[in-house]
């Protein structure tokens, strides 16, 4: 970054106000440590990513300001006429537009880019219509324009003529701030390639190369991390003092010293009796997510590993080795089996999967053409010396459960259609009377897939108010997004945090025993999650039993069109009640089921892995339950004459209808159920939803 070039009179020797200084980027990160994973997603989804050349106006001076910008890359030169000062930044994540987007005023700098630069501008009119809507955004939001700007006031003198810096509040938390702030970055980050930096890998990302299987690459500073760390455990493996896991044994046997000569064979070992997992293997996408999250583990440079033996898993990813690894047997203290079994084929042991057969370790490396590893000090155990297994799959049940609360909002606006229900439970002072963040989005989203629907000028079918399966699916659908972005935000740490033990700290040229293996966050985060799935598919089944009881609807029993010698959908409710059984089961916590190992040296665990497959079976199940509501939503609206569906609800009936016809003779429901639980997994209904209503919902990631 350059230094602060005088204009006209000014002090030559003055800092310049941080409207562009070496704490850009802090601006942004304070910003971003401020708003949830749900309010960044909205600044992704209603953001504009350009490209600027140089010469490009980015504000000018006392001009409107239509834009709120985020600079991602580039550099850009600021002037200002009042302060008579300019400067040049080359630092991603600066924040320009703030005051007038705050107050509306004119721009105060004229800034122009001076390097190719790259954008992410939020349309004024969206971000005031966002701040008037959602409340909660809007008070994380103002908070961090607050301070930011307080922070850009000019500088002053002390009594002795230096120059004093502004109070900066932006110091504050910078460390959650800032990662925040990368990943972000990472979300509007548009080319196919995901690099691993070890700070800043997001649900996203771990999607896109377990589902889309998009290229990975690794940062070259998280290369020169990976080169420090390493020198540092050649220098100490060979020390008198002795250090747990890189010159002694493991766990009770901790005692016992490991000598040099022995490395190689000792490390192999710890893969071998490690490698005890039983059970179904892991999907091929679970094993990418997983191989994916102990990449970027190791790429912060803790775990001390070879470089070299980073480069053979990260190879194994790109070819597509999956190891075959079966899904039990880790505690969730450090995922040590499950880690055993993906690290094995890189001695030559174990079994993976290559181009869809599945063959020894050693056979497949070769035909991918990926040479083995020579294992030395620290190798083995810095394989599975964390809890990638929890995280990587944790991550993709994340994702699974972003675009299944976006499935639950377009089957519970569809229901409502076929009740002939009341949208006033939608008001937007309801929502704001509440103040929940969840609650608002998800009942602004019903009311965009509702808009035009005949539900606003009719009478509603069932009496003073719905019940309550009705009449509060935004309040619960929204309670479960508040839990889904906490459950993200923990995800997503864990993602980018060392878990080994022990750590590697290279700057001190250290290696200390730790207690990061132990990811009780991440286990709690799994245990709530599941908690309120069970109160998502309640929701629903209650609403499936509701839309099929003429009583409340005035519809035939069982919406059977033809009653007689036809059942209709009756048995559905059976089967939403099963469905409905499995994930309340589901929700009893799997964190608290341990016992002590390891000679009672290892008196705890969190059962993380467990947490992590109870959640993903959860999500599953839910799945199957709203393919069964949007078929039940969209039969009840064909039996209801004289009504206008909403712009969404209408997309949604048409994309249930382009799969499964309405029902008017008996046929075999499982393959419609089947039919519309595949439009939900390719995600073509919410893709044709959100381009229905103007508004993407979901990941949007691609299946291959």
């Amino acid at each position: 970054m350059s230094g602060v070039k005088p204009l006209g009179t000014a002090d030559p020797s003055a800092p310049s106000p941080a409207v562009m200084s070496e704490d850009a980027v802090s601006s942004a990160a304070y910003v971003l440590g401020l708003l949830t994973d749900e309010d960044m997603d909205w600044l992704v989804a209603h953001g504009t990513r350009r490209t600027l050349d140089p010469g490009e106006i980015v504000t000018r001076e006392s001009e409107p300001v239509t834009a709120l910008t985020v600079v991602l890359q580039g550099t850009m030169h600021a002037t200002t006429t009042v302060a008579a000062m300019s400067e040049e930044q080359r630092l991603r994540g600066d924040v320009v537009g703030i005051a007038a987007i705050m107050d509306g005023s004119p721009a105060l700098w004229t800034v122009t880019v001076t390097e190719p630069a790259t954008v992410l501008e939020i349309g004024s009119a969206s971000l005031k219509t966002k701040l008037e809507l959602d409340l909660g955004f809007a008070a994380r939001f103002y908070r961090a324009m607050a301070v930011i700007l307080s922070s850009r006031r000019p500088p002053t003198r002390d009594p002795e003529g230096n120059w004093l810096s502004p109070p900066h509040a932006l110091k504050v938390n910078t460390y959650l701030a800032e990662d925040r702030m990368r990943r972000l970055l990472r979300r509007v980050d548009a080319s196919d390639a995901v690099v691993l930096t070890g700070s800043d890998l997001t649900v996203e990302q771990v999607a896109r190369v377990a589902w889309s299987r998009v290229p990975v690459t690794i940062a070259e500073s998280a290369q020169e991390r990976l080169r420090r760390a390493r020198q540092t455990v050649d220098r100490l493996v060979a020390g008198e003092a002795p250090i747990y896991g890189l010159n002694t044994n493991l766990g009770e046997l901790k005692d016992q010293r490991i000598a040099d000569q022995d490395q190689a064979v000792f490390q192999r070992h710890i893969l071998l009796s490690h490698a005890t997992a039983v059970g179904e293997p892991y999907p091929p996408a679970v094993v990418r997510a997983i191989m994916l999250a102990r990449l970027n583990g190791m790429a912060r440079g803790a775990s001390g590993v070879q470089p070299e033996v980073f480069y053979t898993l990260l190879e194994m990813l790109r070819a597509r080795v999956h190891p075959v690894v079966p899904s039990r047997g880790s505690i969730g203290m450090s995922d040590l089996a499950p880690l055993a079994h993906i690290a094995l084929p890189l001695v030559g042991e174990g079994v993976v999967e290559l181009d869809g057969r599945r063959m020894p370790g050693e056979e497949g490396m070769a035909a991918a053409g990926v040479k083995p590893a020579r294992l030395a000090a620290k190798d083995g155990l810095a394989l599975v010396s964390a809890n990638s297994a929890s995280v990587g799959h944790g991550a993709l049940v994340v994702a699974r459960a972003i675009e299944l609360l976006a499935v639950a909002s377009v089957a519970a606006a569809l229901s409502l259609e076929g009740l002939g229900g009341h949208v006033s439970a939608l008001d937007r002072r309801i929502a704001t009377a509440r103040r929940f963040s969840g609650q608002m989005s998800c009942a602004q989203d019903m009311r965009l897939l509702l808009a035009g629907s005949s539900l606003h000028v009719t009478e509603p079918t069932f009496g003073v108010q719905d019940p309550i399966s009705f009449r509060s699916a935004s309040q619960v659908h929204g309670a479960v997004l508040d839990v889904v972005e906490q459950v993200r935000a923990t995800v997503e740490t864990e993602l980018n945090s060392t878990g080994d033990n022990p750590m590697v700290v290279a700057e001190t040229d250290e290696v200390i025993s730790d207690g990061n293996f132990h990811p009780a966050a991440l286990s709690m985060a799994f245990d709530a999650l599941a908690i309120a799935l069970a109160q998502l598919t309640s929701m629903s089944a209650n609403r499936i039993v509701r839309l099929m009881d003429r009583g409340f609807t005035h519809l035939p029993t069982y919406l059977t069109a033809r009653p007689g010698l036809n059942v209709g959908l009756g048995v559905l409710q059976k089967t939403a009640t099963a469905l409905n059984a499995e994930v309340r089961l589901g929700a009893n916590p799997a964190s608290l089921d341990y016992v002590p190992v390891a000679g009672a040296i290892e008196d705890h665990a969190t059962m993380a892995v467990e947490g992590a497959a109870k959640a993903w079976r959860s999500v599953d199940a839910a799945f199957e339950l709203f393919a069964i509501e949007l078929l039940v939503g969209a039969q009840a609206v064909d039996l209801r004459d004289g009504i206008k569906l909403g712009v969404g609800t209408a997309a949604a009936h048409a994309g249930v209808r382009t799969v499964a016809p309405p029902m008017t003779e008996d046929r075999l429901l499982a393959w419609d159920i089947a039919a519309v639980r595949g439009i939900l997994d390719d995600g073509s209904l919410l893709r044709d939803v959100g381009v229905a209503i103007d508004h993407p919902l979901g990941l949007r990631v691609k299946r291959v």
